[in-house]
């Protein structure tokens, strides 16, 4: 086997985010979903990570001040 084959390959599919959009497209395609849909999602994750960034952030204020250290 060629390993310089491999190599020139692998060297041409750096480009890491035009492969998770196209991954992304096809699994729509494959799923039959829409991009509508996959953005809704996608702004769910968002929201849901946000919101549990803030209950950490607001847990560690809250136990920074019991212990008498704010």
């Amino acid at each position: 086997m060629d390993t310089r084959l491999l190599q020139t390959v692998a060297r041409g599919t750096d480009s890491g985010k035009a492969m998770i959009a196209t991954a992304t497209a096809l699994a729509c395609v494959i799923n039959g979903d829409t991009m509508t849909d996959v953005l809704r999602q996608a702004t769910w994750l968002i929201l849901a990570i946000t919101v549990l960034i803030i209950v950490q952030v607001v847990a560690t204020a809250v136990s920074v001040k019991r212990l008498g250290r704010g």
